[in-house]
């Protein structure tokens, strides 16, 4: 994902292990209703938890 993050002008992101359950749950919410907003709130989330928190 971070490939194609980068390939946008995106900063890479890294899905921590314990964030699994909720990247996998909103894979399902694009594959199943087309909602991008919940991809959208956990990429945010992880970029957040990434540069700040680390």
């Amino acid at each position: 994902m971070s490939v194609l993050l980068l390939m946008r002008n995106h900063p890479p992101v890294i899905v921590f292990e314990d964030d699994w359950t909720a990247y996998f749950g909103a894979l399902e919410a694009w594959d199943a209703e087309r909602d991008l907003e919940s991809m959208k709130a956990f990429l945010k989330a992880e970029v957040v938890r990434m540069w700040l928190l680390g």
